[in-house]
């Protein structure tokens, strides 16, 4: 499996862009859309576990 690079959430934001583009010039084949959404909810998971992680190991104030 390949590994990507670079912030999750700038990658989240880049796909998200990509298909809100995609979308506006006449959208993605079915297959390519597919794609993209599993993309973004990846991401999204992925950006999701860093919060609550950040969350969690943070003090209280």
């Amino acid at each position: 499996m390949k590994r990507e690079r670079g912030n999750p959430t700038d990658r989240l934001v880049s796909a998200v862009d990509l298909w809100r583009r995609a979308k506006q010039c006449g959208g993605p084949s079915a297959k390519g859309e597919a794609h993209l959404l599993r993309k973004i909810a990846t991401l999204a998971k992925t950006v999701a576990d860093q919060i609550e992680a950040r969350a969690v190991s943070a003090p209280e104030r």
